[in-house]
């Protein structure tokens, strides 16, 4: 793996930017330190042996160094939610456009009503139903310890404003407050998977909240925490984390779970995730049974480690005969950037630590490669 990966760190955030690009920002380093407010970005669009790290170059003030935040992708804007800042909670949501050369984070003005601060939440970018658009948030944990059970929306008008918007529970029936959970959107339906409460310890039920009627649903869940998760045709993955029983241990697994043998004595949920198949009318109609815990886990391969290379990829290229407009695709930050030896960054080995000197330049047997996704 080539460029200048994040430094070790735990209770970042990451999100994906179109296919096979992802950015990871923040975090905690360990000993009370926080990473830095650098803006990552893995291209893995040639394979994963040429997989590429870079720093996304930007302008201006940054969301600043925090941990336990949120960072999702409503095309064109990375928005940064939350976490704590190393003093205290907050509630902040700073954007980027990646339409927009030079690269800038923005604070936004979201009006009056907001979501109280909070750290180890939970975000998730809804695609259907009445939410279209939203980046929903659930739970966290506040300025005084206590878990959440709150949803918020945050969404933009076409005029540009952006405001948040308190999703409404029609039931008496509440979801369990928990931090350190897991969220992901199936069609309408948000899954709460995962977490911690403030009893040590205590199991808590995965939850899937309909935006669309207001209700919510309780399952029997997989006890995790600090886990991540992803859902691929229907399918949620779940993998790493901790387990209740051995709160200090990770474990290195992934479990997945079956939405429709999961939501097979609730065909109005079957509909809204498969409403263009026959298996939602099909698994609707058969014999009714208990919502049983669904585990496969399965070993994954052991983690490797990688060295730095001998050049970081940091800076734009702007096309300045055409009004200032970038080259490349809006949503490509790796066009967007040049190669530089890491010897001519003053900055970079200050980062890597107080006994890291630069590393000697070298030829780089993939130069070829730059050319392919690399704007000279």
């Amino acid at each position: 793996m080539k460029g200048v990966p994040p430094s070790p760190r735990a209770a970042h955030a990451s999100t994906n930017v179109e296919q096979m690009q992802m950015v990871v920002y923040g975090g905690a380093t360990g000993g009370g330190s926080l990473a830095s407010d650098d803006l990552f970005l893995l291209d893995m669009r040639n394979g994963e042996a040429m997989a590429q790290w870079m720093i996304v170059p930007v302008v201006g003030s940054t969301p600043g160094r925090r941990y336990g935040h949120t960072i999702i992708f409503s095309k064109p804007h990375l928005l940064v939610f939350g976490g704590n800042t190393g003093q205290e909670p907050v509630n902040d949501v700073w954007c980027l456009s990646v339409e927009r050369a030079p690269f800038s984070w923005n604070k936004l003005d979201c009006g009056k009503d907001t979501p109280a601060a909070r750290v180890y939440h939970s975000a998730a970018l809804c695609m259907t139903g009445s939410a279209t658009g939203m980046m929903v948030s659930f739970g966290g944990r506040t300025t005084d310890q206590s878990s959440l059970a709150d949803t918020w929306g945050l969404r933009r008008h076409r005029d540009g404003r952006w405001d948040w918007v308190k999703a409404p529970y029609k039931t008496d029936t509440s979801p369990t407050p928990r931090y350190q959970h897991s969220t992901l959107f199936l069609g309408p339906l948000m899954m709460v998977i995962g977490g911690r409460t403030n009893q040590v310890g205590e199991d808590v039920s995965m939850e899937v909240y309909d935006t669309e009627s207001s209700e919510w649903y309780k399952f029997r869940a997989i006890q995790r925490f600090r886990a991540t998760c992803w859902q691929i045709e229907g399918n949620v993955y779940v993998h790493g984390g901790f387990e209740h029983q051995t709160p200090n241990i990770p474990i290195n697994a992934i479990s997945r779970i079956e939405s429709q043998k999961l939501f097979q004595s609730f065909p109005t949920l079957l509909g809204k995730i498969s409403p263009k198949t026959g298996k939602a009318k099909d698994a609707a109609t058969g014999t009714k049974s208990n919502i049983k815990r669904n585990q496969n886990i399965y070993n994954v391969d052991e983690q490797k480690e990688f060295k730095l290379a001998n050049q970081a990829h940091i800076a734009m290229s702007i096309n300045h005969g055409n009004g200032g407009q970038m080259d490349a695709p809006a949503e490509d930050f790796s066009l967007l950037v040049r190669k530089i030896s890491i010897d001519k960054l003053q900055e970079e080995p200050r980062k890597l630590g107080p006994n890291v000197k630069a590393p000697l330049v070298q030829k780089n047997p993939y130069d070829s490669l730059y050319s392919l996704f690399i704007n000279d």
